[in-house]
């Protein structure tokens, strides 16, 4: 308990200090990946560790105690934390329950405009294509959000039965519709088919609506006279690339991991530059050419760049752009050889998130102990 309950606190700090050096180890998508997966081991230790510091003074409050029935005095004896700790633990969590709070109504706000573009511009798209006659330079990934409803089988209770009904119509991303649905989901008869080319085809049709990867690809027609062709392509590629990979998700998880730990409040931008990048080596792969892709995001960023502040359009909220973030590092990123995938570099990961976690629940074990020592004692 002297140690293990502060392990968490210290990782937070080292973790948001090595954010940026830590995504230079892996390829982009898997950098963000991993990252977003630590961030929530990390935003979950810290938030554990400060509850039990300042649990050992909430504990020692008289009403509490009688309500629990343990002893003041003996909890105070053996208490190990400070009580100026115990303060400050109080304190912060406090302040990080206002900060999720507004996090999540702005992140709340930001999903409900996006629903409501996904709705006015679904009967403009075109497969998975949208448009827009507008002279601003953008394009951007947005999701589809679904209404799926769910039918549950007729089941008895003793004493009488219900009928089956459907559940109400909420909104739900396809993504997570596919996961729910998946293990009901009827298993085709006769063959599996071996060409390729059918599979893709199959694959695509079976997404429903035309739509890649649970969405749509929303561009204007500024940002098309921006490039020829070849660079639309790259364009297209890209932004594909955020739908298949839910990328929109990713960084919402890593925007309230920052939230609940503001010592990770470099990793929504690190996580930002990490999916754009992934975007960028799809769309290059697609092509074929990583020059043509970065010539392609450079023309895409002095476009958005010469356009004036009245030339700025939607408000796409949870949507990805194309050609509006750090468009310098990515051009110059593509112009250089595909990153590398570094295998240590998860093991010593994986191997400093099981540490944080074993301390995490060692701290929790030894704060059980002091309480169950306090209820021997005469309250």
């Amino acid at each position: 308990m002297r140690l293990d309950v502060y392990v968490p606190v210290l990782a937070a700090l080292l973790f948001g200090v090595a954010i940026r050096p830590l995504s230079r180890l892996w390829t982009p998508r898997a950098g963000a990946r991993l990252l977003v997966c630590a961030g929530l081991v990390s935003a979950s230790c810290w938030v554990w560790a400060l509850g039990l510091l300042g649990w050992t003074l909430l504990g020692q409050i008289p009403t509490v105690a009688r309500y629990g029935e343990w002893s003041v005095s003996v909890l105070h004896s053996v208490d190990p934390v400070d009580p100026a700790v115990a303060f400050a633990a109080i304190a912060i969590l406090l302040s990080l329950t206002v900060l999720v709070a507004i996090t999540t109504v702005r992140r709340t706000r930001a999903l409900l405009r996006s629903c409501a573009l996904a709705r006015s511009l679904a009967p403009a798209a075109r497969g998975d294509l949208i448009v827009l006659p507008d002279d601003a330079v953008e394009a951007f990934a947005l999701p589809a959000f679904a209404l799926p409803a769910f039918a549950l089988p007729a089941f008895a209770l003793p004493g009488f039965a219900l009928p089956a009904f459907a559940l109400p119509a909420f909104t739900v991303p396809v993504f997570f519709r596919r996961l729910l649905t998946s293990s009901s989901r009827p298993r085709p008869t006769g063959p599996r088919t071996t060409d390729p080319g059918r599979r893709r085809l199959v694959q695509r049709r079976s997404r429903g609506g035309g739509s890649v990867g649970a969405g749509h690809v929303v561009v204007t027609s500024g940002m098309l006279r921006a490039l020829d062709p070849d660079e639309r392509r790259a364009l297209f590629a890209h932004e594909r690339a955020h739908l298949l990979g839910h990328d929109h998700w990713w960084l919402l998880t890593a925007q309230f991991s920052a939230a609940v730990n503001p010592l990770l409040s470099r990793l929504p931008a690190t996580v930002d530059y990490l999916l754009e990048r992934a975007a960028d080596e799809h769309a290059a792969e697609v092509v074929g050419e990583r020059r043509l892709a970065a010539r392609a995001l450079a023309k895409a960023g002095l476009a958005v760049l010469r356009q004036s502040p009245t030339e700025i359009g939607l408000s796409r909220g949870l949507a990805l752009g194309y050609g509006t973030s750090a468009v310098s590092a990515r051009v110059a990123a593509l112009l250089d050889p595909p990153p590398r995938f570094r295998r240590s570099a998860v093991v010593l990961l994986a191997v400093a998130a099981a540490v944080v976690l074993g301390c995490a629940i060692d701290a929790g074990h030894d704060v059980e102990r002091l309480f169950e020592l306090a209820m021997l004692g005469p309250r």
